[in-house]
């Protein structure tokens, strides 16, 4: 079976070493990203994306913006952002548990399964790996009491600034 550069040459495409070559070129270096191209289509040289140029404009705004912020603008923004991380991991704090006692309630059912026969034994220890992984990576709320408590105490000094 020819390959996908072999197959014009075996169908009578390609005809000569520089059109086979040229079709091969387009896997590597300088034509690469002419690879999908009709073979007919003339060489263009790569022009370099201007992702680049703009994420450094934008950076430079952004920064010219913070340079130019006052200290209880700042200040006010810090709280703000503080505000909200700790609406978000009390909020997903409540929402692991609420699921925690979900699957618990289906792990004790799965315990109490008695499998019919030696073939279904398998599937009770699937079901309850699934519910164990499930509870281990998606009902963990460590990162989010960490995240509570920083807040927590960098909101501290914030409130009594108030005062």
């Amino acid at each position: 079976m020819p390959t996908g550069y072999t197959a014009e040459i075996l169908d009578g495409k390609v005809k000569s070493f520089p059109e086979f070559a040229k079709l091969c070129m387009r896997a590597f270096g300088a034509t690469i990203h002419m690879r999908d191209d009709d073979m007919d289509k003339e060489y263009e040289p790569r022009v370099p994306s201007d992702c680049p140029f703009k994420a450094l404009e934008s950076a430079k705004k952004e920064l010219n913006k913070a340079e130019s912020l006052k200290d209880d603008e700042i200040i006010a923004m810090r709280k703000k952002t503080l505000t909200d991380d700790r609406k978000y991991a009390l909020k997903s704090i409540k929402e692991k548990q609420a699921n925690l006692v979900k699957l618990n309630n289906i792990l004790s059912q799965i315990n109490l399964y008695i499998p019919p026969t030696p073939d279904h034994v398998g599937i009770k220890e699937f079901m309850i790996n699934q519910i164990t992984e499930t509870i281990k990576w998606d009902c963990n709320m460590k990162h989010n009491e960490e995240t509570l408590a920083r807040v927590e105490k960098e909101l501290i000094p914030l409130r009594l600034e108030k005062k």
